[in-house]
Formats: structure tokens, sequence, C-alpha cells
């Protein structure tokens, strides 16, 4: 193997793990919901598809489809709702009754999406916990065992 590919391979690495990193750290804005928000009229949604061609053809900002009565899918009439930027604490979401599901749903309605950023962050936690105590305790047997012999 070239010196190339490998060097390109451990950068490309080292991109996507701060990547997941900083968006463990921003999941309460990359996080379109809260990870507890139960959205009960979409049981295990599919993954929201976001759309930039409408209809007609003609391309649109960013927006999903939703439909705005209640009832069979198939017996309702659909309207596009635009994704918005900044929407409050969020980075982005968009109006009721529509929702942005990039992951979909699970059975009680929350968020796939919402839920793995913030529960990456106690994934993140805990391994730096535990490389601290690891840590912790290396330096101290370390330093006993050298002074001891």
């Amino acid at each position: 193997m070239s010196r190339t590919r490998a060097g390109g391979s451990w950068r490309r690495t080292l991109v996507v793990l701060v990547a997941v990193h900083v968006a463990a750290v921003l999941a309460p804005i990359l996080a379109p919901y809260d990870p507890a928000r139960q959205h009960r009229q979409h049981p295990l949604a599919p993954p929201t598809t976001v759309h930039v061609v409408d209809a007609e053809g003609r391309w649109r900002r960013p927006f999903v489809w939703a439909c705005t009565e209640v009832g069979q899918p198939e017996n309702c009439e659909a309207r596009r709702f635009p994704v918005q930027v900044f929407t409050g604490a969020h980075l982005f979401g968009v109006e009721e009754p529509a929702g942005l599901f990039l992951l979909g749903t699970d059975a009680l309605g929350r968020d796939v999406l919402s839920r793995v950023l913030h529960g990456a962050r106690v994934s993140l936690l805990s391994g730096l916990l535990a490389a601290a105590l690891a840590l912790g305790l290396g330096v101290l047997l370390g330093g006993l065992a050298g002074y001891y012999g």
C-alpha cells in the first residue's frame, strides 16, 4: 500500500471522528427535537424525504410534504412545509403538523436522530471518564512501583 493512500485514510478517519464528536457536543442545537418529545401522530414513521423540486418541477428551497388533515394518508391533501433554519433553540425544523424525522421515529413517535445525537453525548462522556480513570490509576500505580521498586 502506498504512503499517500495510508496517509489519506487516517486523515479521513480523523475528520469523521472529529465530526462525530462535534455533532455529539452540539446535540442540543443540531437535534431537530427534544429526545424525549413524543409525536404520537407519527409512530414508526419512515425517514422524512427533504425535497427541492415541487410537483410542477420548479426548484424550491428545501421542504417536506405533509398531510394537513387527520385521517388516512391516501385521503388527505399534501401541503409543502419549508425547512426552517435557526428555529428557536434548534438549527433546523418545520412547522406543525409536519415533522422532520431524518432517521424516522420509534414506536412512541420519538425522533431517532435526536435520540442518537443525545445518546452519543452519554457514550462520549463515559469513554472520556474511563480514559481519565485509567490514566489516573496508571500514573498512581506506576509512580508507586517506581518509588518502591
